[in-house]
């Protein structure tokens, strides 16, 4: 009988969907990739009664858990040991609620559930899987999205389920070497929860033609730097795969990138001579990426010795290209 799980995981870096509000097809999807910090460590172990320790919706998820689970989930005692900031575009939240999920269910004796069950069981997903296969398989990854459907008996047709967790169409392992540097400015938050739905019921559906270009240039640019290794062509496709994506949002988010002081850093490090800049879903966290490890710790110090960027938070992060640690104990 397993006693305790410990769950570790990074965050994911979302560069945007690749179709909304389509009217046939598949809308949302998106590309992403998963990064190893600032991630969560999560254990999940029996108890007498349910006890949590670290994060305040830890009580919610475990209901939650426990009340879409077709077996008994026993009491347990959950502790977060590490912490990923929530809010700043870093898909915290699914990381948090999959770890949690994931303990709660081995304990239940379900060790071998999909990922996209214990997505459904914690009602994440709804919008982006990537954060969910991310959990999984770790790297860099491309979510076909949902079908576009209205009833039960089209999604059956479609071979599709009512769970709508987003197909994974394609995940590679990204470069060793490539790092991001992640900035955020302080005590900003990006949309989430009901200002999030509010957001995207004021936006009219993507244009099939930008869709368009979006899987073009997730197709033949991205996905082939990638797998070639080749930075400035990623640099370059993921700067204009961020404008598309940013203009799109802009109705809500106000401009390109959600925060202006972010947009003004963008701006800059661009005239420097700097590309790959895109921000992470909502914001404010943008992500630049670096050839190198050499050259992302430069930029970090750079940002923290100018006056306008000093308390700004920075993080450097590696590829995440394996799913999270799960280390069970009987």
């Amino acid at each position: 009988m397993i006693q305790r799980v410990q769950i570790t995981t990074g965050t994911r870096l979302h560069f945007g969907p690749l179709a909304v509000g389509a009217a046939q097809g598949r809308s949302f999807g998106g590309v992403g990739l998963m990064v190893d910090g600032p991630g969560w460590e999560v254990i999940v172990e029996r108890a007498a009664d349910d006890e949590v320790r670290g994060s305040e919706n830890l009580l919610e998820l475990i209901g939650r858990t426990r009340r879409s689970s077709p077996v008994a989930v026993p009491p347990c005692r959950v502790t977060v040991v590490r912490a990923a900031p929530r809010h700043r575009g870093l898909g915290s939240g699914t990381q948090l609620a999959l770890a949690v999920a994931r303990g709660l269910t081995m304990l239940a004796g379900e060790t071998d559930l999909s990922v996209t069950e214990l997505a459904r069981r914690t009602e994440r997903a709804w919008r982006s899987a990537i954060g969910t296969h991310g959990f999984a398989y770790g790297g860099f990854l491309v979510d076909a999205g949902t079908i576009t459907a209205s009833t039960p008996a089209e999604l059956q047709r479609h071979g599709a389920t009512s769970n709508r967790v987003g197909s994974l169409a394609c995940r590679l392992p990204f470069p060793a070497a490539w790092r991001f540097v992640l900035v955020a400015p302080p005590e900003e938050s990006g949309l989430s929860g009901a200002a999030e739905k509010e957001a995207f019921g004021a936006l009219p559906s993507m244009r099939t033609e930008t869709t368009g270009l979006l899987c073009q240039i997730a197709l033949t640019e991205l996905l082939p730097a990638v797998q070639e290794e080749h930075f400035v062509g990623f640099c370059d496709a993921l700067d204009a795969f961020g404008r598309f994506v940013g203009a799109y949002f802009r109705p809500v988010q106000g401009d390109v990138f959600a925060n202006p002081r972010m947009a003004q850093l963008a701006a800059e490090l661009r005239t420097g001579g700097i590309r790959g800049i895109a921000q992470t879903s909502w914001g404010p966290t943008i992500a630049i990426c670096r050839a190198n490890e050499a050259a992302a710790l430069r930029l970090q110090a750079d940002l923290a010795g100018r006056a306008g960027w000093a308390d700004c938070e920075t993080h450097v992060v590696r590829a995440l290209n394996s799913g999270a640690r799960v280390v069970v104990e009987s």
